[in-house]
């Protein structure tokens, strides 16, 4: 394919990507995991004198969260207020936004560094994919270190596909890798592979060496600088993370899974086709492409995470960029030693249409619905309707499963409180002015002790029901009532 014809491809492709990202930044509202905000936008609020030290998290005084994107937060909030911006859904959209459109141009520059590593009749494919497997919009809109981390490691394996044409290369690699560090410790393995096949495979001079060693030495210091200024004490974020968790915090115990975990997570939660092609193209890389310095990037990685007992899925996420560029590697690879009849360029293919099919379908999840539980979708409902009544929400949980839907106080106006309410069959105590409202999972619990000529209605359910029913065949046995939130009414005999 001519190359002004594919470029004129990318930018039309990338011109979609710019709305579907913006779509995505503005309805995928809240966070995934609690740490997008608890350590991130919690830190940024307690440095700009909007929440308290005592309401910040364990890691906050162990000092072992990196500070570039609370300070980063930090200032958007800032530059937010001197414009009139104070709405903490349009701050957080703002959040959202600025990661977006600098992860689409991360994608861009990455896309542009490796798609001659492509073959021409997948090219397009693999630019398409780049900008649209349905879990790369939700991750990159993330304001979270594992988005973060993803850009990095993109970033530093652009360089990396450009180094024969990019003189300062040394530096910038070097700098992108220990950014992606710094911002999610748990990538050093992916960066001690970079810098294996740096030294053994790309052979760079002694004085290339010198340079990239220089660049993670300098940024290693801005980091700590950095830290220490934020958190007002000598500090080092990532010192400090290696060693509470090596071998392991003493403080804090976590689930533990065994080494095979991630695999059949992997074809779970990438739903099962797109998720078996991830593990079959990944197997492939290995196999095939064992001079590749995505394979000497993922493996030490993957081997790392699988030793660890402690598992996540969202240990993977900062690798979910690199998906498009294997699952295309790896079809090529398959198409060229096995005689794979595949026809890419024809749709009518059952594999190719239930590729898409799924993927599309997923699309429309991430891209027009909150994340996660969909707290904030209930808070901003809670904000709207009641804007100054005094409010008190009763979590209908426990002190385990709350977390899963308490809505952060950045949410909150100062007009409401909550509670957790351990069974329905406790009466809320009645405060003239006041409006009690109850967040429960499901259908409300019928109480026989309930006061006679009271019921609750639902009000608002945290995820639209069309999701909750695609949600239940993507968790499969792991599928719960989304949470309702209730308001009292009166029931007439």
């Amino acid at each position: 394919m001519p190359t002004s014809r594919l470029t004129t491809f990318h930018r039309r492709v990338f011109a979609a990507a710019v709305l579907a990202y913006t779509c995505t930044a503005w309805y995928s509202t809240g966070f995934q995991n609690a740490d997008e905000h608890y350590q991130v936008i919690a830190f940024a609020l307690w440095k700009t004198g909007s929440t308290a030290r005592d309401h910040l998290p364990w890691e906050f005084d162990e000092q072992i969260r990196s500070t570039l994107l609370p300070w980063v937060a930090a200032a958007l909030f800032k530059a937010g207020s001197l414009v009139g911006v104070n709405n903490p859904f349009h701050l957080s959209f703002l959040l959202r936004l600025f990661t977006a459109l600098l992860a689409l141009l991360t994608m861009k520059r990455f896309v542009i560094a490796t798609v001659h590593s492509v073959g021409t009749p997948m090219r397009k494919a693999y630019i398409a994919l780049s900008y649209f497997l349905w879990f790369l919009p939700f991750q990159l809109v993330r304001f979270s270190n594992e988005a973060w981390s993803l850009m990095a490691l993109m970033l530093t394996l652009a360089v990396l596909y450009q180094r024969p044409a990019y003189d300062r290369w040394p530096w910038w690699a070097g700098f992108w890798a220990t950014i992606m560090v710094c911002l999610k410790p748990s990538m050093l393995p992916a960066a001690a592979g970079i810098a294996l096949w740096t030294l053994l495979i790309a052979k760079p001079r002694t004085a290339e060496i010198l340079q990239a060693a220089a660049s993670v030495l300098l940024t290693l210091v801005l980091n700590t600088a950095m830290d220490s200024l934020f958190y007002g004490a000598p500090a080092s974020s990532f010192a400090n993370y290696l060693h509470a968790n090596f071998p392991s915090h003493p403080d804090h115990l976590f689930d533990t899974f065994p080494w095979w975990y991630y695999a059949p997570w992997i074809v779970k939660y990438a739903i099962p086709p797109i998720g078996l092609c991830m593990l079959g193209a990944a197997a492939i890389l290995i196999r095939y492409h064992a001079r590749s310095v995505l394979t000497w990037c993922i493996l030490p990685l993957v081997i790392a995470l699988a030793i660890v007992p402690h598992k996540e899925l969202r240990f993977l996420f900062p690798l979910a960029g690199l998906v498009p560029l294997v699952l295309v590697l790896a079809f090529a690879t398959a198409n060229k030693r096995w005689k794979v009849q595949m026809r890419t360029g024809r749709l009518w293919n059952p594999a190719i249409w239930l590729f898409s099919g799924v993927n599309m379908a997923a699309l429309s999840v991430v891209l027009f619905t909150p994340a996660g539980s969909g707290r904030t979708r209930l808070a901003e409902y809670i904000r709207t309707h009641y804007p100054l009544q005094q409010v008190r929400i009763n979590y209908l949980a426990n002190d385990t499963t709350v977390w899963d839907i308490r809505i952060p106080r950045f949410y909150l106006g100062a007009n409401v409180t909550d509670t957790i309410l351990p069974t329905p069959c406790i009466p809320l105590a009645e405060s003239r002015g006041r409006m009690d409202l109850v967040v429960a999972r499901g259908t409300f619990p019928s109480c026989a002790d309930a006061p006679v000529g009271h019921g609750w209605e639902p009000l608002l359910p945290a995820q639209p029901a069309w999701k909750e029913r695609l949600l239940r065949l993507y968790e499969w046995e792991d599928a719960k009532p989304a949470w309702v939130l209730y308001r009292p009414r009166t029931v007439r005999e």
